[in-house]
């Protein structure tokens, strides 16, 4: 039975299929209404495989809360929290942070939408290809995930060359694993390099502004900052991870001296965990992250690149979804002889 949340978004999307499951969401494809009903309008009459592959690129991804009664109310809250952080908490959009297409956040009804990303997460990827778990390869997603918590606690980007902005709302994601870590074609525009994906930070359900312990720094006028620092550590951690997996011919032995510097942070003392300080820490460890994927690049094989931008989304999908019980399809209407 669809929850209200579910009811309240077909009104407006047609939902394709389940995507995927966690603890507290569900996760569909779906498709603006108004769009596809646009699409299939204009393309009527035309060559099927043309009206689909224009339907693919307008997919998008909902999530839901899970509706068991078990995990209802934390599910709705985490679904509630990630809404908030990523409309209201966080000024600006980011490459490396997943972007909000639309959102509805009500007493009885949430959902969030976001680009639908063909390349699936981290964990996924390296239960697939072990052997792609090269140095270079882990070294590039060390650096896009550390750009992407650098930008969580300062606003800092490569663009004002990684400094703090002092009107930045601190935030840390409290949830980082290989899960929680999407993979998607890159372009030009967001930081390429070889045939290597771009890595996105999803999933904000525990996000939060970083909790204040103790007095100010003597220093600084910034706050110790454990939240960002877990963060950190919880980055060092999945990297190790993915070291340990590897079955790649360097079995990314050049991965440990940035983990060790993203681990370390946490025995400096609170003088060097206010936002410059990791923020310091932050550019050292990219800096030492792309010497080694430089020193020992392995492109991808071309197949595993491939497989990434591969929208697997079916031409059966995509009909079903107009057939669907509760999507209401509107047909395209047909032109009257005269």
């Amino acid at each position: 039975m669809p929850t209200s949340s579910r009811i309240h978004f077909n009104k407006t999307h047609y939902e394709a299929r389940k995507l995927g499951a966690g603890a507290f969401a569900n996760v569909y494809l779906a498709i603006p209404k108004s769009t596809a009903d646009k699409t299939r309008s204009r393309e009527r009459g035309a060559n099927p495989t043309t009206m689909y592959d224009s339907l693919r690129r307008h997919l998008v991804a909902v999530k839901f809360s899970q509706p068991q009664e078990s995990y209802a109310n934390r599910a709705e809250e985490q679904l509630r929290n990630e809404i908030h952080v990523l409309t209201q908490v966080l000024p600006e959009k980011h490459e490396r942070i997943v972007e909000v297409l639309g959102s509805h956040s009500t007493s009885s009804i949430k959902w969030l939408t976001t680009p639908y990303l063909s390349g699936g997460d981290v964990e996924t990827f390296a239960s697939l290809h072990p052997d792609c778990l090269t140095t270079a390869f882990i070294c590039h997603i060390a650096i896009q995930m550390v750009e992407a918590l650098a930008f969580l606690i300062s606003g800092a980007t490569n663009e004002n060359e990684m400094v703090v902005r002092d009107d930045w709302p601190c935030t840390v994601h409290g949830d980082i694993h290989l899960g929680n870590m999407l993979l998607r074609p890159a372009t030009d525009g967001t930081g390429g390099f070889s045939n290597f994906p771009d890595v996105v930070l999803a999933d904000f359900g525990c996000a939060k502004h970083d909790q204040l312990t103790g007095s100010k720094l003597t220093d600084s006028n910034d706050e110790y900052l454990p939240g960002a620092v877990f963060d950190s550590w919880r980055l060092a951690s999945a990297l190790l991870l993915l070291r340990g997996q590897s079955l790649a011919h360097d079995e990314a032995e050049g991965v440990y001296p940035v983990t060790k510097k993203l681990s370390g942070v946490q025995y400096s003392g609170p003088a060097r965990v206010n936002r410059q300080g990791l923020l310091a820490f932050y550019r050292v460890a990219i800096s030492m992250a792309k010497e080694s994927r430089q020193e020992c690049l392995i492109p991808l094989p071309s197949e595993v690149a491939a497989s990434i931008a591969f929208n697997d989304v079916s031409d059966g999908d995509l009909e079903m979804m107009f057939c669907r019980p509760g999507n209401n399809a509107r047909m395209p209407k047909r032109r009257k002889r005269l």
